[in-house]
């Protein structure tokens, strides 16, 4: 079975190393560590080997440099003169919260207690 070349980031992995080149450095995705040591020095931490701050689902790295949000590219690269609101090749996390009035099928005793807890997803 052959896995695909463009994972879930959007950058190229390598068939037979099975790293993922981002411009700047390589990412073992295995192992969610970049390598070689960043750069930029302790710029994201004082791990230079860590991948986004070790949450990919909040935070992207298009360039293998820095850390950013999604929302941060956008707003850099509408600065800079480049394409807003274009999905290119990878996905970015968007959160959703749970309707609790939707559940209400569920028993008195599971609606108190999701009335106590707060619910969360990530959609991808």
């Amino acid at each position: 079975m052959q896995q695909k070349r463009y994972r879930y980031t959007g950058k190229e992995r390598d068939d037979n190393s099975g790293l993922c080149y981002y411009g700047a450095r390589y990412l073992a995705p295995w192992l969610a560590r970049w390598v070689s040591p960043d750069a930029a020095g302790a710029v994201d931490g004082l791990n230079l080997y860590v991948y986004v701050g070790n949450n990919p689902l909040e935070y992207i790295d298009p360039t293998g440099h820095v850390k950013e949000t999604p929302e941060q590219e956008t707003v850099e690269e509408g600065a800079a003169g480049g394409i807003n609101n274009v999905e290119t090749e990878r996905l970015v996390p968007r959160k959703y919260r749970i309707d609790k009035d939707a559940l209400s099928h569920r028993s008195s005793e599971e609606r108190e207690l999701m009335q106590k807890k707060k619910f969360s997803i990530k959609c991808f």
